[in-house]
């Protein structure tokens, strides 16, 4: 028998299975738990990697770690810019305002503080990274790959 000839309640019931051992997977194959993410509330979106939170009541400025998207400005990058990096750039703050505006829980998975005094850390909304969301989207690279946005 294939997938093709089950009837659609068998095959509705394949998939409920087949996405519930692919989310059983994913849990033990290494996901860290959120319940050692900072939980946060949200001030205001910069751009599409960085926001103020308020981190256990004082105000604090997130960068998004491991996570690099279009300037919003001429002059940001220190690189030529486009009007298709500003595009982009628009459009990643856009997902960014939407996600964590949107989620019930937001948190922060911290890893250091830049130079700048920034805090770096993975922000999660609803338990999901809003750097990969960005990503997958094509608004944003890995901060290891050079971003060239006005291609």
């Amino acid at each position: 028998m294939n997938y093709r000839s089950l009837s659609l309640p068998s095959a509705a019931l394949l998939k409920v299975i087949l996405t519930g051992i692919l989310l059983f997977v994913h849990d033990v194959a290494g996901a860290v738990c959120p319940c050692t993410y900072t939980p946060v509330t949200l001030d205001r979106v910069v751009d599409g990697n960085t926001a103020w939170f308020f981190v256990e009541g004082v105000r604090t400025e997130v960068h998004f770690a491991l996570t690099d998207v279009p300037a919003l400005r001429p002059g940001e990058s220190g690189e030529a810019w486009c009007s298709g990096e500003g595009e982009k750039a628009i459009k990643a703050k856009a997902l960014t305002e939407r996600l964590l505006q949107s989620a019930e829980k937001l948190a922060l998975d911290i890893t250091a503080t830049d130079p700048d005094g920034r805090t770096l850390a993975v922000v999660y909304a609803d338990g999901f990274s809003v750097g990969q969301e960005l990503m997958y989207k094509g608004l944003a690279v890995e901060k290891t790959e050079p971003s060239s946005w006005c291609d």
